[in-house]
């Protein structure tokens, strides 16, 4: 891994491109994720493929972001709205409530709305951006709804921010790893700063 980072650090790369072979509950909990370490520290984002991602692209076409509307995710979003555009690809951007919170909270979802506009770029409303990206709220288990969400929208691409947390590589649940053990997709992931 520190030989992975001194390259991109010394080629001075804008993304590093990762296979994954999902490492199973126990074996991950005793041994690590390697690609997912490195997402999770690396300043620059990385594409990930997983065991069961096609690597064979056609373009981008979807690219479906998700996001958990923290602080962190202003980068994921400006990454995936770029790619959007430079590819005229449509963006699609999912927040998955709980569904206690959401029953909890009435309105919640409205206002989630509200925050996913936010963190799309100011030009991405405008006539020249030719990226308009739809705004999405589903409810459930965040892995599950995201996968799902890509399946609906075809996307090419599932977008994500990701934190850099103590031992993040080795928990099983984490969403992000489950995603890119189990997307069809590439999983781009964006670390944030929070």
């Amino acid at each position: 891994m520190e030989e992975t980072e001194k390259v991109v650090e010394q080629q001075k790369a804008d993304l590093l491109i990762l296979a994954t072979h999902g490492r199973r509950r126990v074996t991950k909990l005793l041994e690590g994720s390697k690609s997912e370490a490195l997402f999770r520290t690396l300043a620059v984002p990385v594409l990930t493929v997983g065991p069961v991602g096609n690597p064979s692209l056609r373009g981008f076409h979807s690219i479906l972001l998700a996001t958990d509307l923290t602080p962190c995710s202003f980068r994921a979003a400006q990454h995936a709205a770029s790619l959007a555009q430079e590819y005229d690809a449509t963006l699609t951007i999912l927040h998955v409530l709980d569904a206690k919170t959401e029953k909890e909270q009435p309105g919640l979802q409205a206002n989630s709305l509200e925050q996913m506009q936010q963190l799309v770029p100011q030009e991405a409303e405008e006539a020249e951006f030719s990226c308009r990206p739809s705004f999405r709220t589903d409810v459930g288990d965040p892995a599950d709804r995201i996968l799902a969400g890509a399946h609906e929208t075809v996307a090419d691409l599932v977008v994500m921010s990701v934190r850099h947390t103590e031992l993040a590589d080795r928990a099983p649940w984490a969403i992000a790893s489950k995603i890119v053990s189990r997307a069809t997709c590439p999983v781009p992931t964006v670390r944030g700063r929070a």
